[in-house]
């Protein structure tokens, strides 16, 4: 397996000093992290490249339409407008999948820290 590193250091970088450790030791810390979360947040969204396309898909879908169903059952059944009903069903389904990402991760903490 080859190495992703350049086989020699640049110029600008001294013998036995780690690669890109003189360049990044210039950069402000504040900077560094701007970067970091800048890449944490655009690698995210690199998977579906075509947006319009995976709306399409979803909002055609079988488990779409069973949704709108929902919020008018929902709706219905509470006495309340639509847009109130759909709000309170696309809530509580972020707060569940809020709560259940950060369960994962608190899980995979503790393990990790043998907890």
């Amino acid at each position: 397996m080859s190495s992703p590193l350049p086989s020699s250091a640049p110029s600008h970088e001294r013998p036995g000093e780690r690669p890109g450790a003189s360049a990044s030791a210039s950069i402000p810390t504040e900077e560094l992290a701007r970067i970091f979360n800048t890449v944490v947040v655009s690698t995210l969204a690199q998977e579906n490249t075509d947006f319009q396309e995976e709306f399409q898909r979803l909002m055609g879908s079988p488990a779409f339409e069973s949704i709108l169903r929902s919020v008018q059952v929902h709706a219905k059944t509470q006495g309340i407008p639509i847009r109130q009903a759909t709000e309170q069903i696309v809530k509580t389904f972020r707060a569940m999948d809020q709560l259940w990402r950060a369960y994962i991760y608190r899980e995979g903490v503790d393990r990790i820290g043998g907890g």
